[in-house]
């Protein structure tokens, strides 16, 4: 038996070259991290956690679908059984997850956060829950230490379109705090009036307008949510974030069309197929030339098929770990979007991420369609999301968008992620992406040219997100 540690200075990396291109190039490059789901309080607070189960396993819908899956019960999965209980339950499963990705991440975390190189099982559960504890108590482990021990620059925290930003706007007003936690304005209680949070959203936006919500025009909540951009932006919001699911392109007759609309989703009925693909085409088209004016990025996550077990999100909510991979996407409504945002010149840099990876080529080839001399890649092909955010998705995404894009132009790795632990997913990333570039250098098919080498891997871990994110 080898000696080695599972998570070793070599990780992924196969050859010599992918060796040298991680450790000189890669790896000590700083984290822009622009799309995640980190709670701001939790920083402006500077957190600390209880202990290992706390820190690791709350709100984590990846273990959680894993500890399902082995048959432990809900109460210490998502609910509030003890937090050791629920730690050791997870060290039962751990040895289950060989060749998930859940086996790398974990390990990783246990590795770069607390140097504990021991693999997790039920023999060491116990020292491993020690050794971390005690790691937790010390300030080396609060939020913000944590950030900034692994040279975080900017957060891009998702924030409903109606958040006050109070914390936000505290972090902002700290001269000291060495890196930016930016708000992304995320709008979809209102584009969703299929979903039952569409009407409370309409009500909490009329409330701070003090009208009544049916007195409320479609033009009226577009000009609502218009002024909510401008506050994002002085809070320094600086991209956007849209959930489409299952999107398609309509267009509304007028105005009383869109507004009939509103007034029949208030009372009650939500939306058909039909409805919702005018509302949310129309919703979209209202918002973008906003998005240009304050040159904010917009985000369009589709494919998602979610809340899928009706039981489990009676009991739990959404985000709990009960979604999975959608049909795939209709790339030709996403098409008759942004080309009709382009026709109005209202087209926003732009990144698409799907779900289903069946759409990766004729995402990366879409993207081509809207690119001109505004900017470099005006409509780019997103990391690898959710199910893909793995060694094996990776590396599909990268070798689609090399050869049906422009690989050197990627906007960049995103931890997505609701854990202070997950910036290990950076590394991951930059080690996958070194190794498959050594590989292709040794093959010959990229030239020997060093230093072109170590231009594409910065650009594409970290220079390219420090663009997109105005921080160059």
């Amino acid at each position: 038996m080898s000696n080695k540690p599972f998570i070793h200075d070599d990780f992924i990396l196969q050859s010599d070259t992918a060796k040298r291109f991680y450790h000189d190039y890669a790896e000590k490059l700083p984290i822009i991290d622009f799309h995640c789901h980190l709670n701001p309080k939790e920083i402006l607070d500077d957190k600390k956690f209880r202990n290992l189960g706390d820190i690791w396993l709350s709100g984590d819908h990846y273990k959680w679908r894993a500890l399902r899956a082995n048959a432990v019960p809900e109460e210490l999965v998502s609910g509030d059984g003890d937090d050791r209980a629920k730690f050791d339950a997870w060290a039962k499963v751990m040895p289950y997850t060989i060749g998930n990705p859940l086996y790398h991440w974990s390990h990783l975390e246990l590795t770069r956060y607390f140097g504990i190189t021991d693999l997790l099982s039920p023999e060491t559960a116990d020292s491993i829950w020690e050794k971390a504890n005690e790691q937790l108590k010390t300030d080396a482990f609060s939020t913000r230490n944590m950030i900034r021990r692994f040279k975080v620059e900017l957060i891009g925290t998702t924030d409903d379109a109606l958040s006050p930003l109070e914390e936000h706007k505290a972090l902002k007003a700290e001269p000291d705090l060495g890196f930016i936690v930016s708000p992304t304005f995320r709008p979809d209680r209102f584009l969703h009036p299929q979903k039952e949070p569409f009407a409370e959203a309409v009500r909490e936006l009329c409330d701070m307008l003090g009208i009544k919500p049916k007195e409320l025009s479609f033009e009226d909540l577009m000009n609502a949510l218009r002024d909510r951009i401008d506050e994002f932006v002085e809070s320094g919001c600086r991209i956007t974030d849209h959930g489409l699911e299952n999107y398609h392109y309509a267009l509304a007759e007028d105005s009383d069309e869109l507004d009939d609309m509103l007034s029949d989703f208030l009372d009650g009925h939500l939306a058909d197929e039909e409805d919702l693909a005018i509302w949310q085409t129309e919703f979209l088209l209202a918002l973008s030339p906003k998005y240009v004016e304050h040159n904010l990025t917009m985000q369009v996550h589709f494919g998602a098929m979610r809340n899928n077990n009706t039981r489990m999100f009676r009991r739990t909510g959404p985000d709990a770990g009960f979604d999975s991979i959608g049909n795939s996407a209709d790339i030709e409504s996403l098409s008759c979007l942004l080309d009709a945002m382009n026709s109005e010149e209202a087209l926003p840099r732009t990144i698409l991420y799907n779900l289903n990876s069946s759409d990766n080529a004729a995402l990366c080839t879409l993207c081509g369609d809207f690119n001109d001399a505004a900017m470099k890649a005006k409509v780019s092909f997103g990391a690898a999301w959710w199910f893909h955010d793995q060694k094996i998705g990776m590396e599909r995404h990268l070798e689609d968008l090399s050869v049906l894009g422009f690989m050197r132009q990627f906007a960049g790795m995103v931890t997505d992620s609701r854990s202070f632990l997950s910036y290990t997913r950076h590394e991951y990333y930059r080690r996958i992406l070194c190794n498959m570039l050594g590989k292709w250098w040794d093959e010959g098919l990229l030239p020997h040219d060093e230093a072109l080498l170590k231009d594409t891997i910065y650009d594409m871990c970290y220079g390219n997100a420090k663009a997109i994110m105005g921080l160059d």
